[in-house]
């Protein structure tokens, strides 16, 4: 009689211990289940904001506003190189530097001289 009245203590205390388990993993499934729309509204908020700042981006990379820049006084001092003000860097004959130009043998590289003679 003892030993099935400690076995069944044993399996209660066992089948409690696994309930009270599955109750805590519920919680947690339940926890998680409450952030998931807020979580998913952070990400369409931060969609939302990376296609505004693309439009940003693409707005001011537009030839036409970068031309319209140009003719602002701040920026005048700026101006396209003179062929003379053009460095031409020739690349070494090794095989790696070949396969990473592939077929170019040199770049060319603006300097303008005349922004860094007024510094």
């Amino acid at each position: 009689m003892k030993y099935i009245l400690v076995k069944a203590s044993i399996s209660l205390l066992s089948f409690t211990g696994v309930l009270f388990a599955l109750l805590h993993q519920n919680h947690d499934l339940t926890k998680l289940r409450k952030l998931l729309p807020e979580l998913a509204k952070d990400v369409r908020i931060l969609e939302e904001e990376n296609s505004r700042l693309l439009y940003e981006i693409e707005r001011f990379e537009n030839p036409k506003h970068l031309l319209d820049l140009a003719k602002r006084p701040e920026f005048c001092h700026l101006h396209h190189p003179y062929d003379e003000e053009i460095l031409v860097v020739h690349l070494p004959e090794d095989k790696s530097a070949k396969e990473t130009v592939s077929s170019k043998k040199s770049l060319t590289l603006p300097l303008v001289f005349a922004a860094l003679k007024k510094m």
